[in-house]
């Protein structure tokens, strides 16, 4: 059984509700945060280190092992930043009604999870991909290694439009709490959102 809050509002084609429902398979007793960080380091650091011994040469330097390591946490971070939104919906349900709580949840579960984070992914990606294939070409890289950084760092601008999305989505469910509860409540509602992000595992 998935360990995946909402798990049955998930769209059925989402790159969001992939990794998430991923993460979430973990066995039990077995770390998350391992299966989460082995979806990229796996795949993207195996490629590397076949390349480094192709061309004789490192591939990664210090800045670029920083940028690698984002992309190693990023499913780690989207999960994270999933449960403290499904926490905040829990807590949500004091300040507003039960029909408005079924439909707040299940909307803002299908934003997050849909597919309009590909607007800033699908910019994100490119811009980031060229900008390391610029800079590897640079500083002297082999074609082989250029391509791996363009690649790779445009898979790493690509989530980063799935964590910018979700910030959109925080920022909008807030919105919608204060419209439901009422001026008079938005202080609790900053509290609660703050409360969350604090605590929420």
């Amino acid at each position: 059984m998935s360990t995946v809050p909402h798990v049955g509002l998930f769209p059925k084609f989402s790159v969001t509700a992939w990794l998430l429902r991923i993460v979430g398979a973990a066995p039990p007793g077995f770390s998350r945060a391992v299966v989460a960080s082995a979806l990229f380091t796996v795949a993207f650091g195996a490629w590397a280190y076949a390349i480094s011994v192709r061309s004789s040469r490192p591939l990664l330097t210090w800045s670029s092992g920083l940028g690698f390591s984002w992309l190693c946490l990023a499913p780690l971070i989207i999960w994270w930043g999933y449960l403290a939104l499904c926490q905040l919906l829990d807590h949500s349900r004091d300040i507003t009604k039960p029909s408005d709580d079924t439909k707040l949840t299940s909307t803002m579960i299908r934003l997050f999870l849909g597919w309009r984070h590909m607007w800033l992914s699908m910019t994100l990606g490119p811009i980031v991909g060229i900008v390391a294939w610029q800079y590897a070409t640079a500083v002297g890289r082999t074609p082989l290694q250029c391509y791996w950084y363009g690649c790779t760092f445009g898979v790493l601008g690509f989530v980063s439009g799935i964590g910018f999305w979700a910030i959109i989505c925080t920022a909008r469910l807030v919105a919608t709490l204060c419209s439901l509860a009422g001026s008079v409540l938005i202080p609790i509602v900053i509290f609660t959102l703050d409360m969350v992000l604090r605590h929420g595992r």
